[in-house]
């Protein structure tokens, strides 16, 4: 049972899926917590279903690595970012100008 912290009273997530958007990998963001004594790294670890990087382009798929110690693609295709400010969004005012069928 998870809890989110709230102004009166704590109220449980419900949620079936949970997006969580950093600047650090897991590792990075685990290694700056110094929680070493209490979990490692590998208990965050095996909580986490997908990882990926984000660049101006690409989504790219990304995996933990042992021997590298670090996330390295998956393997998996890399997806064309389509939320990046290169990509054209139709604007309400654009769909307005278009003719109907």
């Amino acid at each position: 049972e998870a809890m989110a912290a709230s102004r009166f009273f704590d109220k449980q997530l419900l949620g079936d899926y949970y997006i969580i958007t950093s600047p650090f990998d897991p590792k990075s963001f685990y290694n700056g917590l110094r929680t070493a004594r209490i979990d490692r790294f590998d208990q965050l670890e095996r909580r986490i279903q997908s990882v990926y990087e984000v660049t101006q382009d690409h989504i790219i798929p990304v995996i933990f690595s042992q021997e590298a110690n670090r996330y390295m693609p998956s393997g998996a295709p890399k997806r064309k970012n389509m939320w990046n400010d290169k990509s054209k969004f139709v604007t309400p005012t654009d769909a307005t100008k278009r003719e109907l069928p």
